[in-house]
C-alpha cells in the first residue's frame, strides 16, 4: 500500500511540474441557471389573478437565467489567482393564460384543440422579463494543472444593476431598478485543453449560473 502512495504522489507531482506557468487568463463562458425572483413574482401574479402557468412547447426554456461573463485573472502564484468578471444575465417568464375552461367553457372539443393549439401558440396575458450587469471581483484556486488537465475552485463577490419589468394589457405592470450584491462560488472548475486554450466547465451557484462553460486562453509566461 505505502508503494502504490509513493508511486500516485509521485506521479501527481510530475504532472503538476509539466505544466507551464502564466501570468495572464482570460474567459470566455456561458452559464444558466434559476431566476428565483423572476418567479416568485410570476407566482405572485399567477395566485392573485387566478392564473394558468405555462405549458408550451417551449415552457422548459422559461424563468431560466442565461449568463454571459466574460473574466481575466492575474496569477501571482501557480496556486493563486485574482481579478475580476463581467457578466450579462437575463430571463424571460412568459404564456400565463386565463384558464382554459374561462375561455372556452365546457365543450370538449374546444377544451382538447384548445389544449393543443395552446401548448404550440400560448395565449400570453403576461410577460416577465430581467436583465442584470454583474461586475465581481475573484480569487481562484488551482489544486493541479499538469498543462492539459486542470481542477480548480473559485469564488467571486460584488454588485449588480438588476432590472424586471412586466408587460400585460389586461393586469397591472411592474417595474424595477436596484443595485443587488452579486456573488459566485463554484467549488468544481475543470479545464482540458492545452497550455494556452482549453474548454473549462464548473458546478457552481450564483450570478454565473448553476452550470458555466467556456473557453479559457493563458499568456504572458512568467
Amino acid at each position: 500500500m505505502k508503494k502504490i502512495i509513493f508511486v500516485l504522489a509521485t506521479l501527481c507531482f510530475a504532472l503538476q511540474m509539466q505544466a507551464q506557468s502564466f501570468k495572464h487568463e482570460l474567459k470566455l463562458s456561458f452559464g444558466f441557471g434559476d431566476e428565483r425572483h423572476l418567479n416568485s413574482v410570476k407566482n405572485d401574479y399567477v395566485k392573485q389573478f387566478k392564473l394558468e402557468e405555462d405549458a408550451s412547447a417551449f415552457g422548459l426554456f422559461l424563468g431560466i437565467n442565461y449568463a454571459f461573463n466574460m473574466e481575466y485573472l492575474y496569477h501571482f502564484s501557480p496556486k493563486w489567482a485574482v481579478g475580476a468578471d463581467v457578466s450579462y444575465t437575463e430571463a424571460a417568464a412568459k404564456g400565463a393564460h386565463l384558464p382554459w375552461d374561462e375561455q372556452l367553457g365546457n365543450n370538449p372539443y374546444l377544451l382538447l384543440y384548445g389544449g393543443v393549439f395552446f401548448s404550440i401558440f400560448p395565449n400570453d396575458e403576461l410577460n416577465l422579463s430581467s436583465k442584470a450587469w454583474t461586475f465581481m471581483p475573484e480569487a481562484k484556486y488551482t489544486w493541479l494543472d499538469n498543462g492539459h488537465f486542470a481542477l480548480y475552485s473559485k469564488g467571486g463577490l460584488g454588485l449588480r444593476y438588476y432590472r424586471l419589468q412586466s408587460e400585460s394589457s389586461h393586469f397591472p405592470n411592474i417595474k424595477e431598478e436596484k443595485i443587488k450584491v452579486a456573488y459566485q462560488l463554484s467549488p468544481v472548475g475543470i479545464e482540458i485543453g492545452g497550455n494556452h486554450v482549453r474548454f473549462t466547465s464548473e458546478l457552481g451557484y450564483g450570478q454565473q449560473g448553476i452550470l458555466n462553460m467556456g473557453i479559457v486562453v493563458y499568456f504572458g509566461r512568467k
